[in-house]
């Protein structure tokens, strides 16, 4: 036990405590940590719980998985966790013991019931025959173990109560729970007063309290009196702000959350659930609350549930459905159906560990893409989730908040974890809490004009929510499409486009309505973790941590996930490194990069367990913190003053500490040139090859280790002319490899003579009368070759080439990057006219995806399609508009290949990311995968056999 604080005789006090009482399902464990929470809370203190137990009403007695435990950390100071290292247990039988004593730290103590340690019950939990974990002198050395007969001493001092062995036996938890209250200095009256309130006014039952009570007195005085325990421990109040506290579980705080509410919007709430663990405690607390107007239903089945809850919120009350994830699959065409009427509807979903029924009772964040797409066709949704338990109070409010604003459905995505922990929370006074406004419409309002079911408010693009019942508004709603404004059903194509459209961007302009994401720490640096849901806690103590020990990571955390805050990719782009603890295996993370375009580093775990504190400060510990100058190496660099290899050079150094891969994962090939010796500049690993034969060095350097990221960086006489070949096939195979071409349309080192690249008429000293060779097109030979990224950057756009760089070095498969580099000895001005401030922006077009192609110095011109064709146009000339012009998919071969025919001066360059196509599977990947079926067919020959052959023979 670790003294952290004063020791004052036999008095230890500590700052904080981490206990776990654990034992069978039936030996109360989850009632006994009930307790001791609720007097820490009566106490004081700040505190955190985790109760885990298995999923059967009653597993085979004795069994290692029928454990049932409930941790709780109880502290003077804030905490965000139920901790890691367990400093006390209280372990009922062997299977307790042996399930959770790799928990406890060095020296903590562990109280057992030594009655339950049998041979019988040391054989069913496992233990091999003849071994008793208490009698080992390891366990003696490594713990405080105390050994107390507990089943003994309840029955003794029951004896004279006159009530049955059985109801006996089972106030041997009140025994323990009465040492531990000893043992940490805590008053017993909150219990005794809960047991006598628990059992009262019914036959029998004031019996089982009193024997409860004289149990807990028992355990309580046997710890005073026995001498076995080498100190007391004494964990003082913590300082909270004045006001009114309660202790509080995640399913509490969204039953209070949606009443309040309901209250709040003066609207009742239809709440339609099947029973479904872990999220049948909601419907449970929301049946006791009819006298505020919730209407409880126990549906037959999932779908039921919500189609129920939908036509609740069409008859004018809000309509809630909860269910974890596999209601949630179930659910899906009936929120499709909510999201085309488009009225409210609240869908909690407390998610749960592991695919069909899995493992109901642990913990998961497994439903977040679920969440986001498991519905047909284009279906967006609102979702957002609780950080804390207590914070289940505030997101249940704002789910039904959005959800009447918007009149779409949201979902909200709690978790096991904080569905079922507790924490402290302080009352907050209900009159200041923002009114939730909702507005039905009358037919007073439609005197002077028509009313339409689908026309819309400008602002958030809702529609009205008339209700049955009112007059004059009678309209008619429906799962088939409808025609916007008047709700008629239309299969037109252009109003399904529009439509769909309309629907997402009502989605998407709920970001007006949501907080900025905050950052804890400082705002932008090296590292920043990003969270979601439940990992709250964890990850704060985690980055807490870490910044004691003098480095610098902040952390925010995502309570809106569709749409996410207004501000998150500038929070996001301004760190080096996104950090994304989860626990599924990065469905964030896939998130961020899709949308935001940003690489991501994550730590994932599907244990059904929280995440621990230690072993997350030690992943984010692990991920490798570095600056420019730690890929610098001593050597000097031998470009000539004013060549744009500098840029390059500097972009790869500013790019690689963003990659998160440690400096010996990298490997640097070139070939032959000016541009060659960049390995040479770069402190990672490294090599200057020959000409040409970078790229077949690089394929080596890949299928030997495809673990490493490997780059080349060469110039356009050395992978077009001689190196051409190995371009081609490096690409059409899908090395993974980024190659990265500066393009300077010349051969530098060897004093100027013509390239690959350059223009027809280049007069240089092998072609005094002017080059008679067409040049090569780079961009368009990879778009040819199947090449599956494709970028381009002027060497003067560091912005743009510090993106491609990263993207590139990202991909899997290869990539290709053609940066527009100047030769200011032998090609100087050869990309002036789309490198200088003032023709950059009329003969460049940057590429964005999803973004029109907009260009020219006053934004004013764009490039639509015109018989299949590209034309440049000018935006307000002949009636055209943005919505005109070309998108940019940067996922569309075919646009890819039309982009690598634009060229100046017929149009403007395309600038950035060209194509990107990730699916694609890579060259190094196909070569496993063949190794390793190849490996696992049992027919394969040992080497023996192999040199021997199948046409040998024997000599005598």
């Amino acid at each position: 036990m670790p003294a952290d604080l004063t020791m004052d005789n036999e008095l230890t006090t500590l700052e904080s405590v981490v206990i776990r009482f654990c034992g069978d399902s039936g030996d109360g464990m989850q009632l006994t940590g009930g307790q001791f929470t609720d007097t820490s809370a009566l106490f004081g203190n700040d505190f955190a719980t985790f109760p885990d137990f298995p999923a059967e009403i009653r597993a085979p007695k004795g069994t290692t998985f029928g454990v049932s435990g409930f941790q709780i950390q109880f502290s003077s100071q804030d905490i965000y966790t139920p901790g890691d290292r367990v400093n006390a247990m209280v372990a009922m039988n062997p299977a307790g013991f042996k399930v959770n004593i790799d928990d406890v730290e060095p020296g903590g103590i562990v109280i057992v019931n030594e009655d339950e340690f049998t041979k019988g019950n040391l054989s069913k939990c496992g233990y091999l025959d003849g071994y008793n974990p208490l009698e080992d002198p390891e366990i003696e050395h490594r713990y405080a173990l105390i050994k107390v007969p507990m089943s003994r001493l309840t029955k003794e001092s029951l004896a004279e109560s006159g009530m049955g062995a059985k109801d006996i036996n089972r106030c041997r938890n009140m025994f323990a729970l009465g040492i531990v209250y000893w043992l940490y200095e805590r008053p017993i009256d909150n219990t005794k007063d809960y047991l006598t309130k628990k059992f009262s006014g019914k036959k029998n039952l004031p019996e089982i309290a009193k024997i409860n009570i004289q149990a807990l007195e028992a355990g309580y005085y046997f710890g005073e009196t026995a001498e076995i325990f080498p100190s007391r421990y004494r964990v003082p109040p913590a300082k909270q702000e004045p006001g009114i506290y309660r202790q509080i579980s995640g399913n509490e705080a969204t039953v209070l959350g949606l009443v309040t509410a309901s209250q709040k919007a003066s609207k009742p709430i239809v709440y339609a659930s099947y029973p479904i663990t872990p999220a049948s405690n909601i419907i449970h607390g929301l049946s006791h609350l009819k006298r505020f107007g919730i209407k409880t239903i126990q549906s037959e089945d999932e779908i039921a549930a919500v189609c129920t809850a939908i036509g609740a919120s069409f008859a004018g009350d809000i309509g809630v459905t909860g269910t974890s994830g596999p209601g949630l699959a179930l659910k899906g065409e009936a929120i499709g159906l909510a999201l085309m009427l488009e009225i409210p509807l609240v869908v909690v979903d407390v998610q749960r560990a592991g695919p069909a029924t899995g493992m109901p009772t642990k913990t998961e964040q497994a439903d977040l893409l679920q969440a986001m797409y498991g519905r047909h066709c284009e279906s967006p949704v609102i979702v957002v989730a609780p950080r804390s338990p207590a914070d289940c109070f505030n997101m249940a409010i704002e789910a039904v908040r959005l959800s009447t604003k918007y009149m779409c459905p949201v979902i909200y995505l709690s978790d096991g974890y904080i569905a079922n922990g507790a924490e402290p929370w302080k009352v907050p006074d209900v009159n200041s809490i923002p009114e939730i406004k909702v507005l039905h419409p009358s037919k007073d309002q439609y005197e002077d004009s028509e009313f339409f079911p689908y026309e819309r408010d400008p602002e958030t693009l809702a529609r009205a929510w008339a209700i049955p019942g009112t007059e004059g508004l009678e309209h008619r709603v429906g799962s088939l499409e409808k025609e916007d404004k008047t709700g008629n059903v239309s299969y037109g194509p252009d109003n399904h486009d529009k439509m769909v459209r309309l629907r997402a961007e009502k989605v998407k302009r709920a970001a007006n309505s949501i907080p900025l994401l905050e950052v804890n720490g400082e705002e932008q640096g090296d590292t920043l973790v990003l969270g979601w849901g439940g990992t709250y806690g964890t990850i704060t103590t985690a980055v807490q941590l870490i910044r004691a020990r003098g480095h610098q990571v902040s952390s925010a955390h995502l309570q809106y996930l569709n749409p996410m805050p207004s501000n998150t990719e500038q929070v996001l782009r301004s760190f080096k490194k996104i950090v994304i603890p989860e626990i599924n295996l990065g469905q964030l993370s896939m998130l961020i990069r899709s949308q935001f375009l940003i690489e991501t580093h994550g730590i994932n775990i599907v244990k059904g367990q929280p995440f621990k504190v230690d072993t997350l400060v030690e992943r984010i510990m692990e991920l490798p913190i570095y600056t420019a100058k730690d890929f610098t190496t001593d050597q000097d660099v031998r470009w000539c003053p004013g060549c744009g290899d500098y840029a390059a050079l500097a972009a790869v150094r500013k790019v690689l500490p963003k990659i998160g891969r440690k400096k010996e994962d990298f490997v640097f090939v070139s070939g032959i040139g000016c541009a060659a010796r960049f390995p040479y500049y770069v402190e990672t690993y490294g090599m200057h090859s020959i000409h040409g034969r970078a790229l077949a060095v690089a394929t080596g350097v890949k299928c030997a280790n495809p673990n490493l990221e490997v780059c080349v960086v060469s110039g356009d006489g050395d992978l077009l002319s001689i190196g051409g070949n190995h371009t081609i096939h490096t690409m059409r195979r899908n090395v993974d490899i980024t190659i990265i071409l500066l393009n300077n349309k010349i051969y530098g080192l060897t004093k100027g003579q013509y390239s690959p690249t350059s223009e027809t008429g280049k007069i240089t000293p092998t072609s005094p009368a002017g080059s008679i060779d067409f040049p090569v097109n780079p961009i368009a030979l990879a778009v040819a070759a199947g090449c599956t990224f494709i970028a381009r950057s002027l060497d003067v756009d560091m912005q743009n080439l510090d993106n491609i760089i990263q993207r590139g070095m990202a991909h899997r498969g290869t990539a290709f990057i053609e940066v527009y580099q100047d030769c200011n000895i032998f090609n100087h001005k050869a990309w002036f006219y789309a490198s200088q401030k003032d023709t950059n922006p009329e003969n460049t077009v940057m590429l964005e995806h999803g973004k029109p192609l907009i260009y020219g110095t006053d934004r004013d011109k764009g490039i639509r399609f015109n018989n299949g064709r590209p034309e440049k146009v000018t935006i307000g000339q002949d009636g055209i508009s943005e919505n005109d012009l070309i998108i940019h998919d940067e996922t569309d071969p075919i646009l890819a290949s039309m982009y690598s025919k634009m060229a100046y001066p017929e149009f403007p360059e395309p600038m950035g990311i060209l194509y990107a196509d990730p699916s694609k599977p890579t060259y190094n990947q196909l070569l496993h995968d063949q190794i390793e079926h190849a490996q696992a067919d049992g027919r394969g020959m040992d080497l023996q056999s192999l040199i021997t052959g199948n046409k040998s023979w024997t000599v005598e």
